[in-house]
């Protein structure tokens, strides 16, 4: 270890951050940033459990509300996209300024005919300030001449791996995939052992997802009861697919919309990810459930995708606090001992709302920061971003 002071209680750090994902490394930005001493770890390539899965969508939470009543969801992210265009214009901390935004503004097609009662809906006062209808002068080139009518939405499409490496770059990250792991309780605090490696730290903080149960076993406390949810994503892969990033909804109100369609990449490596409800029906063998999104997306966006497009179906377990089932409708950040705290932020866009709830306990128990100059040499490779899971095997290699 490096540094000109450290942190009373004779750790060598302030906090130990485990999980390099959305939640882990928000969290320690944030931490760092306020000026604590923090060392993440990551159990993998920064972003490889869950994160690269996400579409990358800051919602406003417009499509919570096509039920035709208030959610918990809708309410919980409605101020949350212009949150983050302070952090990404770099005028709020964590700075994000470096960010890349695929997109600084998502859309919303109704397809559906009569459009009258969705069109009072989308008009009406519970959606007052987040939608805009659109004259078709008005639509992106891509969506001018599609049918039905398209809303502007003030949600915004980050491009994911840029965000894990804007959040990472001022961090301590270390990959300890493979090697020996022991967590040793001291008084302070805790001796995080790394194969050979070691670091003392008074809080531990798991943000590690899936991995939280294992740290929690090796923490010695009880895990966090925990819910899992397979899903499946569409991948559409072309060098003629345009840049849409749309929400699609069709004859009437719905949990969800019928289609959500993002793009990432560029150029001849354009591939769309496509969610909503036609494309993660459950009971649909993959080849049906291809064929049901195919259908669906020909009615909204006919003659976008080019016939010979290469489809494919991808599947992650999503792993997140118990919520009965039901999509957590805010993040998770709660105390397994005094000196180990549990986190997730169950959607990508809660993120924000996350490291304000991690820094208000550890603000608390912690006290005030010590030294956040504190660097601790141990070792063993930086943490760096995973590769997007749409990309092929060969270029996930080169990734």
């Amino acid at each position: 270890m490096s540094a000109d002071a450290a942190p009373t209680g004779g750790a060598d750090i302030d906090v130990a951050v485990f999980g390099g994902g959305i939640a882990g490394l928000w969290l320690a930005r944030t931490l760092q940033d306020f000026g604590y001493s923090v060392q993440l770890l990551s159990l993998g390539a920064l972003g490889a459990g869950q994160t690269l899965w996400a579409q990358g969508i800051v919602h406003g939470g417009v499509k919570y509300l096509l039920s035709g009543r208030s959610d918990p969801m809708s309410e919980a992210l409605w101020k949350l996209p212009e949150r983050w265009r302070e952090h990404l214009s770099g005028a709020r901390s964590p700075d994000l300024g470096g960010v890349r935004v695929r997109c600084d503004a998502c859309y919303l097609l109704s397809s559906s005919r009569p459009w009258s009662r969705m069109r009072s809906f989308l008009g009406g006062r519970m959606l007052a300030g987040r939608v805009e209808k659109l004259a078709r002068g008005e639509r992106p080139e891509a969506l001018r001449t599609v049918s039905g009518a398209l809303y502007q939405l003030q949600d915004l499409v980050v491009d994911v791996p840029s965000l894990l490496a804007g959040l990472s770059e001022p961090l301590s990250c270390w990959n300890i995939e493979g090697r020996p792991l022991n967590l040793e309780r001291r008084e302070p605090g805790w001796c995080v052992h790394v194969g050979e490696a070691s670091l003392c730290t008074r809080t531990l903080v798991f943000a590690a997802a899936a991995g939280n149960i294992d740290l929690s076993d090796l923490a010695g406390i009880a895990p966090t009861p925990v819910q899992r949810r397979p899903l499946r994503q569409i991948i559409v892969r072309s060098p003629g697919l345009p840049e849409v990033y749309t929400h699609c909804i069709g004859g009437g109100f719905g949990a969800e919309p019928e289609l959500t369609i993002t793009a990432h990449g560029s150029g001849a490596e354009r591939v769309w990810s496509l969610g909503g409800a036609a494309a993660t029906a459950e009971g649909l063998s993959d080849e049906a459930l291809i064929g049901r999104a195919r259908e669906r997306l020909a009615a909204f966006l006919p003659g976008l995708c080019p016939p010979d497009a290469e489809w494919s179906v991808h599947r992650v377990v999503r792993v997140e606090p118990d919520a009965g089932g039901a999509l957590p409708d805010r993040p998770y950040c709660e105390w397994a001992s005094d000196d180990v705290l549990i986190a997730w932020p169950s959607k990508l866009t809660l993120a924000p709302l996350l490291g304000d709830m991690a820094l208000e306990r550890l603000g608390k128990a912690l006290g005030e920061p010590t030294a956040s100059d504190v660097r601790v040499e141990l070792g063993m490779p930086r943490a760096s971003v995973g590769a997007p899971p749409w990309l092929r095997e060969a270029e996930r290699a080169a990734a």
